[in-house]
């Protein structure tokens, strides 16, 4: 299955601040990356969780001077871009937590000696 990389403007639903995220085209859907794993014996990054985002309101930025491909019309909530499990089930949006996932480092080099990338 072919993986893309792509990116989004994400709004924290308890600041209001907006982020630029990582995301992915898997499975023929568009998902918000907030962190990754990186597995440098295998020469991949997993991502930690992902939200799915084309079952939400956004709209694409591609081709326009924004520095993302895609921009969410509304907040997301905090429980979900942290880098923490939710204690409890965020209602009304479609994520999975440790997806099997692989992107190998021809798609994503691996971050070596950092921290996860993405909205914290």
């Amino acid at each position: 299955m072919t993986i893309k990389l792509i990116s989004a403007l994400v709004q924290d639903e308890a600041t209001g601040t907006i982020y630029k995220s990582d995301g992915i085209e898997y499975d023929n859907k568009l998902w918000l990356v907030p962190s990754w794993l990186e597995v440098p014996g295998k020469r991949v990054s997993m991502p930690a969780r992902i939200i799915r985002f084309d079952n939400l309101p956004h709209q694409s930025l591609r081709g326009s001077r924004y520095p993302a491909d895609y921009l969410l019309n509304g907040p997301v909530p905090k429980a979900l871009l942290g880098r923490e499990t939710p204690r409890e089930i965020v209602s009304g949006y479609e994520y999975v937590e440790l997806p099997e996932i692989e992107v190998p480092e021809s798609v994503r080099p691996l971050q070596k000696g950092s921290k996860p990338t993405g909205l914290n």
